[in-house]
């Protein structure tokens, strides 16, 4: 096929160049919609374009708010689910943030940052490089300092009282 030949698959044929030009009483107006004069006379059909357009722009908008809210939360829950993993592991944030790990490239394909797999990664980060995780303080026993049952009470009170009663 030569340059001047033309596809005559590809290109359209005069009857669809013919069929897509605009009616001549039709305008074309900035957006691309086309009124016809008539409606334009008598002026509702395009104050209800402009109202359709401004309800289509307010619903656009909102769906943009929507969803930039909801990216919001979404990214406020992974905040929370990683610094509760973090703190759950006893390891530094710091030390995953400079092993490369972030709470984007711990993310599953769906987007959802399980607390488990924080957990094991900081982990195997914290032998990787040697990090023991600080001490958990012992939890307090409930039995020490209530003495036994049947023991006499020794307080202020009972101490007034040895001293006030003769005997």
């Amino acid at each position: 096929m030569s340059d001047n030949d033309i596809d005559t698959e590809t290109s359209p044929t005069d009857a669809q160049i013919v069929q897509d030009a605009p009616e001549p009483d039709e305008q074309v107006d900035d957006t691309g919609d086309a009124e016809t004069e008539s409606q334009d006379e008598t002026g509702t059909q395009d104050d209800a374009d402009d109202g359709r357009r401004r309800g289509v722009r307010q619903r656009l908008a909102d769906a943009e708010a929507e969803r930039d809210q909801l990216r919001e939360a979404l990214t406020a829950q992974r905040r929370a689910v990683w610094e509760a993993a973090v703190e759950a592991s006893g390891v530094d944030g710091r030390l995953l943030a400079s092993a490369g790990h972030t709470i984007d490239s711990l993310t599953d394909r769906d987007g959802i940052l399980h607390a488990a797999n924080v957990i094991e990664v900081a982990k195997s980060v914290a032998d990787e490089f040697k990090v023991q995780p600080p001490a958990r303080r012992p939890a307090p026993d409930p039995m020490v300092g209530r003495g036994e049952p049947g023991t006499a009470e020794t307080g202020w009170g009972s101490v007034l009282k040895g001293a006030l009663t003769p005997g």
